[in-house]
């Protein structure tokens, strides 16, 4: 199923094939329809359905990927935020680390930054792609803590709120911007289903004008 989608895909892609293809279907509904079996005026306006719901098929197409498109160009502002978001985190862990353990000499709260800021990088560097950020990251700081105040401790959980939710948008936007294969192969097809519609229409409008010619 694959190969065959990627078969279309490769046609699809192609201005020059898309072409041809129009040019073929222009030439085969003429001859089939004017030439071998002539139509009607009532049997035209049966076309009328024939290209239009041919027409509206390929618009869903087209509205797909746009839908799509969009959520992909959304995606991707929000792995931007996500990104500095998580560098906010990390500076506020690596500012405490480094206050901690190297220029504060009564602190022994060294250990604990530490360990975050080394949890917290396995996290950001998740080899599956991005993961939330745990707020027990930060509720093993004593309460009694000389080095973090309150005030600073709710700007981290905040910070890794922040983070959080923008993490969730992103993911939705990222699941939004995934294709089924029965939507990929209306995509793929729309040129097609267009093309062939276009073609239907161009040969009604022949063969209505040669019946309004031999009355």
């Amino acid at each position: 199923m694959e190969q065959t989608l990627e078969y279309i895909q490769g046609i699809t892609n192609s201005i020059a094939w898309v072409s041809i293809v129009f040019i073929t279907f222009v030439f085969v509904f003429h001859f089939c329809l004017i030439i071998v079996f002539p139509l009607n005026n009532t049997k035209w306006k049966l076309v009328e359905y024939v290209w239009v719901i041919l027409a509206f098929i390929s618009t869903l197409g087209i509205v797909n990927e746009s839908r799509h498109l969009n959520a992909r160009i959304e995606a991707s502002k929000y792995i931007s935020k996500v990104k500095t978001d998580q560098l906010n985190v990390l500076n506020w862990f690596e500012n405490y680390k480094i206050y901690t353990c190297e220029e504060s000499l009564e602190s022994n709260e060294c250990p604990f930054f530490l360990r975050a800021l080394n949890d917290l990088k396995l996290i950001i560097n998740d080899p599956d792609g991005v993961a939330k950020i745990p707020l027990n990251l930060v509720t093993s700081l004593s309460d009694k803590s000389m080095i973090v105040s309150e005030s600073s401790k709710l700007n981290i959980k905040q910070r890794i709120q922040s983070h959080n939710k923008t993490l969730n948008i992103y993911l939705n936007k990222l699941r939004e911007s995934k294709q089924s294969y029965f939507e990929r192969l209306i995509v793929a097809l729309t040129p097609l289903l267009l093309a062939c519609a276009l073609a239907l229409k161009f040969a009604k409008v022949t063969g209505e004008y040669l019946l309004y010619k031999e009355k």
